[in-house]
């Protein structure tokens, strides 16, 4: 494809970043997700100490169980977490390579999408529904 010089001049000059991917990751994205080999996966069969080795596993279950009490998490008008819901997930959350110091050091305050793993999560946990965890 990437022969043809009418595709070359569409891309202008730009490299597609799936030119970088083997082919069995290639043809993966030409198919509809898979419910049991996607990238990312739900097990019912894990003991809790192996639920409390994966960050994701471990800091869902902190945003699901602050989600919980009270009236749920209180959400922007863009539906984005509140910075306050934010500030106390980057307090409990335990995340490999985060840092505090260094997210407050280019930011005064963190909104979701500057905490990656809040971010993530809520997208995660977030209902198929549209339904928010507020």
């Amino acid at each position: 494809m990437l022969q043809n010089p009418a595709v070359r001049t569409w891309l202008g000059g730009i490299e597609p970043a799936w030119t970088l991917l083997g082919q069995a990751s290639f043809d993966a994205l030409r198919r509809p997700p898979s419910p049991t080999a996607g990238p990312v996966r739900l097990a019912a069969d894990l003991t809790w100490d192996e639920l409390q080795q994966s960050a994701a596993a471990s800091n869902a279950l902190v945003l699901l169980c602050s989600a919980s009490m009270g009236a749920g998490l209180q959400l922007t008008a863009t539906g984005n977490l509140s910075r306050s819901v934010v500030a106390e997930m980057v307090d409990r959350f335990t995340w490999p390579g985060f840092d505090k110091a260094d997210a407050f050091r280019f930011h005064k305050v963190i909104n979701e999408p500057d905490f990656l793993p809040v971010f993530f999560l809520r997208h995660l946990a977030q209902c198929p529904s549209g339904n928010n965890l507020a």
